[in-house]
């Protein structure tokens, strides 16, 4: 993988990690300690056995803050995020477009649990997954539709303690980044307080009227009604 942390309390910020592949933990591979993750990128990378994404195992309390893990591939388990063992809190996670094997964006094994908030889980087989014995809470989620939308949002233990939005991403790229949400997103506005103060960007949380799901708090600008209304037909 691209990134190894072994055994030791560990933070990656604002790091893009992009098309590597290993055995286990295609972009990411962390054991023991801690970790806290922010700010990444982490796409189309691919694995062999497990986590096209990221393998956290027997990481005790770590907190993933504002990434994007889209794209990536697996042979076999866990396409996109595995934790097996410890524990993990999620916060305002973009997972879509992870693929291959079983398909997953998240799978929690070995008795690992994970607490998701404020998340995007859009096109995956199944979008958050936790083994027998392990468990997987998400609280205020994004669960794509149509084109968008998951073979199965929950499987295994994996619940959800809502809200659960149903809608599309919308998702745009800006200033070449991609996975930011556009005017049409159904994460817009749809979060709930997590005392997270800034998003991918290191813009400042909220932008609009509330909180958005997911890494990207979109930049909206809210023109007063009456400056709307003169704006003639078919302008910008």
């Amino acid at each position: 993988g691209a990134m190894s942390l072994d055994r030791c309390d560990s933070s990656v910020s604002a790091v893009l990690v992009v098309g590597n592949r290993a055995t286990t933990g295609g972009g990411v591979w962390a054991t023991g300690g801690s970790a806290t993750l922010s700010r990444n990128y982490v796409l189309t990378n691919s694995a062999g056995a497990s986590a096209g994404a990221a393998w956290l195992g027997g990481i005790s309390g770590a907190d993933l803050v504002n990434n994007v893990v889209a794209g990536n591939t697996v042979d076999a388990l866990g396409a996109g995020i595995v934790v097996s063992g410890g524990s993990a809190r999620l916060f305002h996670s973009t997972l879509a477009l992870n693929s291959g094997g079983d398909g997953s964006g998240l799978l929690v094994t070995g008795g690992g649990s994970v607490w998701l908030t404020n998340t995007i889980a859009v096109s995956h087989t199944v979008a958050i997954t936790a083994a027998s014995g392990s468990s997987a809470v998400a609280d205020a989620t994004l669960w794509g539709v149509g084109s968008w939308a998951n073979g199965v949002d929950l499987g295994g233990e994996a619940v959800s303690v809502g809200p659960d939005i149903l809608g599309i991403p919308d998702f745009v790229e800006i200033a070449g980044k991609p996975y930011h949400i556009g005017r049409q997103s159904a994460a817009l506005d749809a979060a709930i307080d997590a005392g997270v103060a800034e998003d991918i960007d290191g813009h400042v949380r909220p932008l609009g009227h509330g909180v958005d799901l997911g890494a990207d708090e979109a930049v909206v600008i809210w023109l007063p009604l009456i400056l709307r209304n003169a704006v003639p037909a078919g302008s910008d």
